[in-house]
């Protein structure tokens, strides 16, 4: 529903909405939902001075109306009143037609009127229009009822009324007839229409049939053809593919259509048939897998009761203790009773990380394949989303995915633009590590969607809200100390969860399953002395001469002291990431401060100091050849913009750095703990596996590169690999990176012992199962409680060790703070299991809060949409690096509100594009073809229509606003969004335009049988 139908909606409603409204003046704890727009006092004060619940209803539904929040959002009292009536009235008639949610509604296009109420209003004649629809026996039905009602309100107080009494007499007619268009069926806003264009008074004639031409965009007078065309479609009839034409052949014709044929009219329906595509699905692949039953242990039966009796819940368990066949139970059961039910059903399951998306499919498959359809959705599969979950049972996708398609319906971009997808199209939806539901998450997002139909009874007809069952192994502890339980209150709210599933009854069952893996924490002091000590200080001396390049940069020491942080008199540490974050504000007060010096020489070498303290700490983690290669590496590919300056005192140290980088006799202490450990495994068990978490790409290809060439594992046939994420916006990405193909065989290699070590980034710390991993070493790495869960709990085998490996003193603090609030998580669900009723009494208030919150999160959202359109500023958008102008604010436009794109061809002039490896959604690096710049300022980005489109990273860019010339910086476009502009929605027509202006022309002339024939194509700019 649209913002300004929503308007329409009560606009239109409005008399039958004020009869509810006197349901408040008997029960005034029924305008609990109105409380955010009118406060509780200024409600009894409407009590106390009306006379009747009539005069009290008009009065309070004037001052709804009046409201500050709804002056902001027109659609907030709209939502507000559902709300009400969904809580008070669920069954009214008035709720159902609020709702505009049923197939009636869809077909007779009610939603024209919606959008254009005012124009209807203005040029309808009651009289002209019921005349014209009395003659169409189409019809009869629904005005043979009508009329006695308009004649009622003719006939009220007909003595002595004045013109206005006349006026909203009128207006009541007319809104009486707009109101039945969903009754009269499919053609009738057309014959509506048709009564302005030919019957409108002598007046307003011109401007009524204006009104009339304009809502299909016509040209004038072009609407008595359009009218004659959309009357005489005829619907077309569509076959199943198990149904002969020969069968077809003989119902044409015929009202009633047996099953396997559908009439259709292609102005309103979509021909293809989700069932038709399911049969054909299960004609050429066909279902030749057999039952495996689902025996499940006796913990396992104990967390699936709640959810088999279709109660929201969420199952909490240690990791490895089989939670995923744990939901393959619970859908299968939830199948079965719908089905004898003769109802339909759907399940939804999710899961936030890509990577195992395939492995819990699988699983689903294995269980349930013999008798359902399954389908993975991800970004890369370039197919309509709607359409597979349409057509199967069980749809496993991430969470975005489901988030952008409940989004669809607003994307101009969508072949299903307009079309909504609800949520309760799903019977059943099960989220994989449910923790993730917190803050702007997909998960939560997708629980906000959720929450509306909830509250405000928007579920289509036939539909309804689905069951809600969440998987983890730790809910965590939330932010505030001792506020545990809370924390844990408040995520079963967001997903609508009362009672929380864990072991009580077997939980000596449980511990045969899931055993005490021990923790241990092996630390390393920083070495002080020999080759990486020497490589580290020939690192800090180049440093020291850089960072005399960046002061020489300044045009005054006033300046350096502005920007770099009040100009301390002692820098922190260059090995300390203090002096990371130094450079990190150092290099923000630079974006945001007017200087005369030269600004693209200081973030040079603002870059090339973060390099070097990165080389630092790879020296320190691995060796001073790792260290140099990262630095080599990073030196070349910057090369080509470096100034002369710098390019000469980089190169006065390579002699040095590059000797002292082959100068390693013996392996870094920590590299030779995790060889040990490898090869202590491997003698307990020779088909044992390793899983080594590191933080970043390059480490985790770096530490896979050592590991392959070490002897010892080489001699005991240990091969290693790494993994990580598809996004390639870290530290390493640049090196390498994986197809999702590629990444599925890896995982495939280390399931089956083809590879026995896997490093990897925290892309595997979630739901990866295999069963042989037996040892889980955390090298420099350790973040929250959660995570420190889910990464020792990838040790499936009985006899699994959890260490880490660390030379940092505050990493080792952080893993035993973890260890702590594991403890407090526990104790809390422990706590809430033994005061259940208090425990739900906090659920319930928790649950209380989140409709009201919704609603003002949406108005504060509008509010400031309104403050920057009212503000219209406008910045020039420049690189970060060299403040090279890139384009303005008015040259981005949004799609969804969420991707914000360049929309001015003269773009592709100034950038080069850096091909990647393709995935669902980037085709390659932006950037800047500035001379000494070369800075990467965005990505190039897939949306629909074969288009190519840059999106600028945040990060990247510096605002500038024309009018006062102040300069800001963010970090994401959430904050651009917020504070700065709001784009304008993007349109096909600007896709079209960048995609053809990144093209350019190129003719052929090649001779034929008829003589010269001209041929042209396009080819893409390189």
């Amino acid at each position: 529903m649209l913002k300004d139908q929503c308007a329409a909606l009560v606009e239109l409603y409005d008399k039958k909405i004020m009869i509810c409204f006197e349901a408040i003046f008997h029960d005034k704890e029924k305008y609990e939902n109105f409380k955010g727009l009118l406060p509780r006092f200024k409600i009894e004060r409407l009590i106390e001075s009306s006379e009747n619940a009539e005069e009290f209803s008009n009065k309070l539904f004037k001052k709804l109306q009046a409201s500050d929040m709804v002056k902001i959002d027109d659609e907030r009292l709209y939502r507000e009143i559902l709300a009400f009536l969904h809580k008070y009235m669920t069954n009214s008639s008035l709720h159902k037609q609020l709702r505009c949610v049923n197939e009636k509604t869809r077909r007779s296009q009610f939603g024209l009127i919606l959008s254009n109420l005012d124009g209807f209003l203005k040029y309808i004649e009651p009289d002209a229009v019921i005349s014209y629809l009395r003659a169409i026996p189409a019809y009869d039905e629904t005005i043979q009822r009508l009329i006695p009602k308009l004649e009622r309100i003719d006939q009220e107080n007909q003595d002595e009324q004045t013109e206005d009494e006349q006026n909203k007499k009128e207006m009541e007619k007319k809104k009486m007839i707009l109101r039945s268009v969903p009754q009269l069926g499919t053609f009738a806003v057309l014959d509506i229409l048709f009564t302005i264009y030919e019957h409108g008074s002598q007046s307003s004639s011109t401007e009524a049939r204006h009104f009339v031409d304009s809502i299909f965009k016509l040209k004038s007078g072009e609407f008595l053809n359009h009218f004659k065309t959309a009357k005489g479609e005829q619907s077309i009839v569509v076959c199943d593919v198990d149904v002969l034409a020969s069968d077809m052949m003989l119902h044409l014709g015929l009202g009633d259509l047996p099953s396997g044929l559908r009439s259709v009219n292609y102005r309103f329906d979509r021909i293809a048939n989700y069932s038709t595509r399911r049969t054909v699905l299960n004609s050429i692949d066909p279902c030749v897998q057999t039952e495996n039953p689902i025996i499940l242990r006796n913990y396992q039966d104990e967390l699936c009761r709640l959810a088999i009796e279709s109660v929201n819940t969420i199952i909490t368990a240690p990791t490895g203790t089989g939670k995923t066949v744990v939901a393959a139970k619970i859908i299968k059961h939830h199948f079965e009773v719908e089905e004898n039910k003769e109802q339909r059903f759907k399940a939804l399951f999710m899961t936030p990380n890509t990577t195992i998306l395939h492995q819990q499919a699988d699983k689903l498959k294995h269980y349930l394949g013999h008798a359902y359809n399954i389908r993975i959705c991800q970004g890369s599969d370039n197919t309509s989303v709607r359409g597979a979950v349409l057509s199967n049972d069980v749809v496993v996708a991430t969470p975005q995915m489901i988030v952008n398609l409940c989004n669809e319906h607003d994307d101009e971009l969508s072949e299903f633009s307009n079309e909504k997808f609800y949520l309760s199209t799903f019977t059943i939806i099960v989220f994989d590590e449910c923790h993730s539901t917190v803050n702007n998450s997909p998960y939560a997002n997708i629980m906000r969607e959720y929450h509306n139909l909830k509250n405000m009874g928007t579920v289509p007809d036939g539909q309804h809200l689905p069951q809600i069952v969440g998987l983890t192994a730790s809910l965590g502890v939330g932010k505030i100390k001792d506020n545990e339980v809370e924390h844990i209150a408040n995520m079963c709210s967001t997903l609508d969860v009362n009672k929380i599933s864990t072991v009580q009854e077997y939980k000596e069952d449980l511990k045969n399953y899931s055993p005490i893996i021990p923790e241990q924490i092996d630390f390393f002091p920083k070495s002080t002395d020999g080759p990486s000590r020497d490589f580290a200080v020939s690192v800090m001396k180049l440093m020291d001469k850089v960072f005399g390049l960046m002061n020489d940069a300044f045009a005054n020491v006033e300046e350096f002291i502005k920007v770099s942080d009040g100009g301390k008199a002692e820098l922190p540490q260059k090995d300390h990431t203090k002096f990371l974050n130094w450079l990190s504000v150092t290099k923000r007060n630079l974006a945001e401060t007017n200087i005369r010096g030269d600004r693209n020489k200081i973030n040079e070498a603002i870059q090339v100091l973060e390099h070097c303290y990165r080389t630092l700490c790879y020296n320190s983690n691995f060796n001073p050849k790792t260290a140099w290669t990262f630095l080599e590496d990073n030196i070349r590919a910057r090369e080509p913009y470096f100034t002369e300056e710098m390019k000469g005192t980089l190169q006065a140290f390579v002699p040095r750095l590059q000797k002292l980088s082959q100068n390693v006799l013996t392996e870094n202490p920590m590299i030779l703990k995790i060889e040990s450990y490898i090869v202590e495994n491997n003698q307990g068990n020779p088909n044992s596996r390793t899983i080594v978490f590191v933080q970043t790409r390059y480490e985790a290809i770096t530490l896979k590169k050592i590991l392959s060439e070490n002897q010892n594992l080489q001699r005991l046939n240990i091969k290693t690999d790494w993994i990580f994420g598809l996004n390639r916006n870290t530290e390493g990405s640049e090196e390498s990176t994986a197809s999702r193909s590629e990444q599925l065989e890896k995982l495939a290699q280390f399931s089956n012992g083809t590879v026995r070590v896997l490093v990897s980034t925290s892309v595997a710390e979630e739901g990866l199962d295999v069963s042989a991993c037996n040892l889980v070493i955390k090298y420099n790495y350790s973040t929250n409680e959660i995570a420190h869960v889910q990464r020792r709990g990838r040790g499936r085998a009985s006899d699994s060790k959890s260490i880490l490996i660390t030379n940092d003193e505050s990493l080792r603090k952080q893993e035993l703070a973890n260890m702590e609030k594991e403890k407090q998580c526990e104790k809390a669900i422990q706590l809430a299991q033994e005061n259940i009723s208090e425990f739900q009494r906090m659920i319930n208030r928790k649950s209380d809060e989140i409709w009201p919150r919704l609603q003002s999160e949406r108005t504060e959202k509008i509010r400031i949409d309104r403050m920057l359109e009212l503000k219209n500023s406008t910045y020039r958008i420049v690189c970060r690096k060299c403040d090279g102008l890139v384009c303005t604010s008015q040259d981005i436009s949004s799609r969804l509100d969420s991707m914000f794109l360049v929309c001015n061809p003269e773009f592709w002039k100034i950038v080069v594009i850096q091909p990647v490896q393709p995935n669902a959604y980037t085709r390659g690096s932006i950037l800047h073809a500035s001379p000494n710049c070369g800075a990467q300022i965005g990505q190039l980005v897939v949306v629909p229509g074969c288009a190519e489109m840059p999106v600028l990273g945040a990060k990247n860019i510096i605002l500038i606003d024309m009018e006062d010339g102040k300069r800001s910086i963010v970090n994401q476009w959430k904050e651009i969004r917020t504070m700065y502009f709001k784009p304008k929605r993007v349109t096909e027509r600007e896709v079209t335009i960048m995609r053809d202006a990144r093209l350019k022309k190129i003719t052929f002339e090649v001779s034929g049988p008829d003589g010269r024939n001209e041929i042209s194509y396009s080819k893409l700019k390189t």
